[in-house]
């Protein structure tokens, strides 16, 4: 038996994990900062099961009046999927994606989206983290 005040941690049942909320949870700092998506470079993360991409998007087109393509709204872009493929691995219908303006304000945002989209669905994130793999071997 433990002595009174003993820093020693309860057993839990096994199959049983306690994750700390901030575990849960992107951070404005864990999304890098704006210098490095105007290179082009996309940031992918996940949490529990769902997969997430953020990337400079470029809405390109004609401006009326013009003879030659430019980029008409550089925007970020926001994709959330289940776990476990990659990105381009996982089909477009199985995509959801977000766009913000592409300022700092926007990348904020974007975190907040991540965020958000966990929380409204995390049973749902939970599922695909623990039998994403199972229902893919299904498949073959």
């Amino acid at each position: 038996m433990a002595a009174k005040g003993s820093k020693e941690a309860a057993k839990l049942p096994e199959g049983i994990t306690i994750i700390p909320p901030d575990r849960e949870k992107v951070s404005y700092e864990n999304v890098l900062n704006i210098n490095f998506y105007k290179k082009g470079a996309a940031f992918f993360g996940s949490i529990r099961g769902m997969r997430y991409r953020l990337i400079k998007d470029e809405v390109r087109g004609v401006p009326e009046g013009e003879e030659e393509e430019q980029v008409l709204e550089t925007r970020f872009k926001l994709s959330v999927w289940d776990e476990p493929l990659s990105y381009e691995a996982t089909e477009a219908a199985g995509i959801r994606d977000y766009y913000f303006e592409f300022s700092e304000d926007g990348r904020k945002q974007a975190v907040d989206k991540i965020n958000e989209a966990y929380q409204s669905e995390i049973l749902h994130w939970h599922d695909a983290e623990e039998n994403g793999i199972k229902r893919l071997l299904k498949r073959r």
